[in-house]
């Protein structure tokens, strides 16, 4: 009995899974420049891939490809700059959103991931404050809860 040849996909899964990353990488992208049906989701796997392997432009650069399709593109982005540590261009990117927008729920969610952030860079009352916008924000809308509970484990995290 035959056994069927694994895929290029299946191979670069294995590569990946046992800890081969930058075989994992080359060969995703191989499928990338030959299979755009493959591109968007294996464009996601290649900026976790370089981000956790420190290749910093290659992630950025992979990153812009997955913007064309994510919903809320500079909010990604800003995730993606603080995957890899660059907290400073991840602030900068959400708080210009902040400024620049005037739907609640996006309001509230972009406070959210800078509360997030400003947690992970070690600055908590930052954090807090940020989380506390995105508390009154919320007041009267379903995401209220949701805020408090955000706001109450940062300040449980902080004792």
């Amino acid at each position: 009995m035959r056994h069927p040849r694994p895929n290029s996909q299946e191979v670069a899964a294995a590569h990946e899974r046992a800890g081969r990353k930058p075989e994992a990488a080359a060969l995703y992208e191989e499928i990338v420049r030959t299979n755009a049906a493959a591109r968007k989701v294996l464009s996601y796997r290649l900026v976790m891939i370089y981000s956790e392997t420190g290749e910093t432009n290659r992630a950025l650069a992979w990153a812009r490809e997955v913007m064309h399709d994510n919903p809320d593109p500079p909010a990604y982005l800003a995730a993606v700059h603080a995957r890899l540590g660059q907290w400073k261009e991840a602030r900068e990117i959400l708080e210009h959103e902040i400024v620049g927008n005037t739907n609640t729920v996006r309001a509230v969610t972009l406070r959210w991931q800078l509360g997030e952030l400003h947690a992970q860079a070690g600055d908590c009352a930052k954090a807090s404050k940020v989380l506390v916008e995105a508390t009154d924000l919320a007041r009267g809308t379903a995401m209220k809860e949701a805020s408090r509970r955000r706001l109450k484990a940062l300040k449980g995290a902080t004792r």
